[in-house]
């Protein structure tokens, strides 16, 4: 198990608590995920409920998707949820071929290449500024600035708990 899915148990375990004391914030947010996700609230409240509403709440269908992105186990034409993306009024460069977006990434020193869900998107350093994904980071360079290039690494494991904590 790692830092991330760890992150996100531990969010699940709290969330639980909260549920179980009829917390006023968290029910409202349950109401809202569940809303979204077209899911019945349950009469009792466990653990895989909260798993499931905080992977939505990160950008993943459930926990079973979250946890095969953030384990490793996901291939290039899976789907990575939009864990990286905000929309924040930024202009980004969308593809739906890797290989497109690599080329335009080739292009454009200065951009970074971002999955999402089965699509990929070019940004600029101010996007990752933004969401506070260190844009100077050694590692940035040594995966050619493509984070699906670095996916499984401890570069991407470390952006993502980065990203993870900046989503409170």
């Amino acid at each position: 198990m790692n830092i991330v899915l760890n992150e996100l148990k531990i969010r699940a375990s709290f969330l639980h608590k909260k549920l179980n004391l009829a917390d006023p914030a968290s029910l409202a947010l349950v109401e809202k995920l569940s809303r979204k996700r077209q899911w019945t609230i349950p009469a009792q409240w466990q653990h895989k409920h909260c798993l499931n509403l905080v992977a939505a709440q990160v950008g993943f269908h459930d926990w079973q998707h979250v946890h095969h992105v953030f384990s490793g186990a996901a291939i290039p034409d899976d789907d990575f949820g939009d864990f990286w993306h905000q929309d924040m009024g930024f202009t980004n460069h969308w593809f739906a071929d890797y290989q497109e977006a690599c080329d335009y990434l080739t292009k454009h020193p200065q951009s970074f290449l971002l999955p999402y869900r089965r699509q990929y998107f070019v940004v600029e350093r101010e996007y990752l500024e933004v969401l506070h994904l260190q844009a100077t980071h050694p590692g940035w360079h040594q995966y050619a600035r493509n984070l699906c290039l670095s996916y499984g690494s401890e570069f991407w494991l470390s952006l993502a708990i980065h990203r993870l904590r900046q989503l409170n």
